[in-house]
């Protein structure tokens, strides 16, 4: 059983690093719009057959409930890492054979992106796509879903490859320029914005008058 794996947290709480640009609501939006074009892409792939968020956010549980996707309960006080590992062993659990785990705010994914991605699988134990500075792990599959520990941060990504050959497995590293490019930082915003047309990430910034505030800077 092919799954993928979103973890959500708060989204209340995320992306506070734009806050010089962006308000808390303004944030908000953002993380719920780039959550929704991730999920999109993800019910259009060929390469999946189950789709699981793990989460304890209302909103993000809704937008999964909606779309006919699996919710794995994530817990209280626990940190990206240890969410990451509870929704790994749920799936493991419900038959996961395989399971790519991509986060909720690469908006530019698509379908043709989680099917290479899924594709790669079947040649490698382990595949990894970096960010696109190399320093974080923007989606990452594994076969079977626990056979490599996942540690993630903003040094996740060179950790993960060294940890893929002390354990002697078969991994890839594949390099993806719409996966690679996630937001945190204003910065990763003005990268986005030019790419993103036709995403609902885009409309959300454009109706928040975005261009505008970077012509302002």
């Amino acid at each position: 059983m092919r799954y993928a794996l979103v973890p959500v947290k708060e989204l209340s709480q995320a992306k506070e690093r734009l806050a010089p640009l962006l308000s808390p609501d303004e944030r908000q939006a953002l993380a719920v719009a780039m959550l929704d074009d991730v999920l999109s892409t993800l019910e259009q792939s060929s390469g999946l057959e189950r789709i699981a968020l793990v989460t304890r956010d209302a909103h993000a549980t809704s937008l999964a409930v909606g779309r006919g996707f699996e919710v794995v309960d994530e817990g209280l006080g626990q940190g990206l890492t240890d969410a990451v590992e509870t929704g790994v062993r749920a799936c493991r659990d419900r038959g996961a054979s395989s399971l790519a785990v991509i986060p909720g705010d690469i908006p530019l994914v698509t379908p043709a992106d989680i099917d290479s991605v899924m594709d790669h699988g079947a040649r490698y134990e382990v595949v990894i796509v970096p960010s696109w500075d190399s320093r974080g792990t923007n989606a990452v599959l594994l076969e079977p879903p626990d056979v490599l520990p996942l540690r993630f941060s903003s040094w996740s990504f060179f950790p993960h490859v060294k940890a893929a050959k002390q354990a002697g497995l078969s991994y890839k590293v594949l390099r993806l320029p719409r996966v690679a490019l996630d937001v945190d930082t204003p910065e990763d915003l003005v990268r986005l914005m030019p790419q993103a047309m036709g995403t609902r990430s885009y409309s959300v910034l454009e109706d928040m008058g975005f261009l505008a505030k970077i012509e302002r800077r």
